[in-house]
């Protein structure tokens, strides 16, 4: 898959891209695999998924040499989908990992108020300055977004609060 030039990814410069991976309509129980098209496969999954279930995961890949990323589907047949949601270059920013700390549950108040988001909803969440984050100084954040007990299919967009979606 060609990730160099598409989807805002610059033709070349860019060392890795951040993708949001989602399998689609899969036949069967199985995982995908994205790795550095100049590379051996590894052994780690990015995204598990049971049968007939569409499953997005967020993936953060070295891009190889030619430009490309693949993917490797174990088990029957599934549509892929990448979404691009950036991307890193040579002389790109500093990454700080940090251990995992929930931001926001809207089951139990932690970040906000005890309230479901409803159909269409767009509600702000505070990360800087939480769970380790700087408070300042800071021009983007990895998150693991999770939707518990959904009332209906859908999907959630996470964007910059002072951006329009």
């Amino acid at each position: 898959m060609k990730v160099a030039g598409a989807g805002g990814v610059p033709a070349s410069g860019a060392t890795a891209v951040v993708l949001n991976v989602t399998a689609v309509a899969p036949s069967a129980a199985s995982f995908l695999t994205v790795y550095p098209s100049d590379v051996g496969r590894p052994v780690a999954s990015n995204l598990n998924f049971p049968p007939g279930v569409n499953i997005p995961n967020l993936v953060v890949v070295k891009v190889g040499s030619d430009g490309n990323v693949d993917v490797y589907n174990d088990q029957g047949n599934v549509d892929v989908v990448f979404d691009v949601v950036g991307w890193f270059g040579s002389t790109g920013a500093t990454f700080g990992p940090l251990p995992p700390q929930r931001v926001l549950d809207t089951r139990d108040g932690t970040g906000g108020s005890v309230a479901r988001l409803g159909p269409g909803e767009a509600r702000a969440v505070k990360v800087a300055g939480v769970g380790g984050t700087p408070g300042s100084g800071i021009s983007a954040v990895v998150l693991n977004v999770t939707a518990v007990a959904p009332s209906a299919g859908s999907f959630l967009t996470v964007y910059p609060s002072d951006r329009v979606r």
